[in-house]
């Protein structure tokens, strides 16, 4: 399984022909997808992020300031307000995840070590930084584990330093029932979440991403609003295909 920063790559390669405010565009959205961060107001796009919590006044002043948002923050109150419809389905399992830090090495592949209880998953952030996500069965896991001694006795290939706290929450997928209200494009882990066993769900991402570049693209390039438009024609695209996608994940 290829490291996703390869698909990023990809991703902004397509769109070498781009203006600098375009390609702005495209990093901004990609930035969003991976942390959720605040990034920047292009134009009339803005990016609200896990530090985006108002009273509902300066909630609806932010609506109106814009003429289309995207949102990738799955509990800020503009979320709660118009995105609480959801498909959701349990897997019956949870995973663990932390970052361990280790000695420098070369850091480009992704890799899956199937236990007796589930996968482990060693995810690269960078050379020196690698993320652990750990997947099991509710029915495999009747004795709690040693998760830390897990991942020192299965890594084949990193010098460990440290360990960061180790977390734990329940897995199951997620569909937003509608892609957007209004001017608010829901976007990120708060439209869609998968099963990490197959690792798609940041590839479902990308692709939202490429199909809403080519949405703006055309607009700029035809001198149209970036409007609520946008929101309609991106669900029209999407919707049906993330969902099937989905739900043939474990």
């Amino acid at each position: 399984m290829e490291h996703d920063n390869t698909l990023i790559k990809q991703a902004i390669d397509n769109y070498s022909h781009f203006s600098p405010n375009q390609k702005e565009v495209l990093n901004i959205l990609i930035d969003m997808a991976v942390d959720g961060q605040v990034v920047a107001n292009i134009n009339d796009i803005c990016a609200i992020s896990t530090s985006t919590r108002a009273t509902v006044s300066t909630a609806i002043s932010f609506l109106n300031k814009y003429e289309l948002i995207i949102d990738c923050d799955p509990s800020n109150l503009i979320t709660n307000r118009y995105f609480s419809k959801k498909i959701i389905k349990k897997y019956n399992s949870y995973a663990y995840t932390t970052i361990i830090t280790h000695d420098q090495v070369l850091n480009e592949a992704a890799f899956q070590i199937f236990t007796k209880k589930g996968p482990l998953a060693f995810l690269p952030i960078s050379n020196r930084e690698t993320s652990i996500v750990y997947s099991v069965h509710n029915s495999n896991n009747q004795k709690e584990e040693n998760i830390e001694q897990l991942i020192k006795d299965k890594n084949f290939k990193y010098r460990i330093t440290n360990i960061e706290k180790i977390n734990k929450f329940e897995l199951k997928s997620l569909n937003l029932r509608s892609y957007y209200h209004s001017n608010i494009l829901a976007f990120g882990d708060l439209l869609h979440k998968v099963h990490p066993l197959v690792g798609q769900g940041f590839n479902m991402t990308i692709r939202d991403i490429k199909i809403l570049l080519k949405i703006i693209k055309r607009k700029c390039d035809l001198g149209l609003s970036l409007d609520s438009s946008v929101n309609t024609e991106f669900e029209d695209n999407l919707k049906h295909k993330n969902f099937i996608f989905s739900k043939t994940i474990v």
